[in-house]
């Protein structure tokens, strides 16, 4: 896989990972707690991680509901800033 930019990695994570974490948070709002405006904030290095996990799950074949899931669980264990 080649190695994402900055700008391509914010791309991906608002095209593909926010909505699929508000689509979570309204689906299960007791469990998956997700704030839009702290996860615009965290680092570059944060979101390029989270989007290189979230293309190898999707590699793998792992549906999108699924690696969201996960990359969600994740960052709540990285402790990150939006995931609670």
């Amino acid at each position: 896989m080649a190695r994402l930019d900055k700008r391509a990695a914010r791309e991906i994570a608002n095209s593909d990972l926010v909505p699929g974490f508000s689509i979570l948070y309204r689906e299960k709002p007791a469990v998956y707690k997700f704030d839009e405006t702290a996860f615009s904030k965290l680092g570059d290095a944060e979101v390029l991680g989270m989007v290189e996990h979230y293309s190898t799950l999707v590699q793998k074949g792992m549906g999108w509901k699924a690696a969201v899931t996960q990359v969600y669980e994740k960052a709540r264990a990285d402790s990150l800033k939006g995931f609670r």
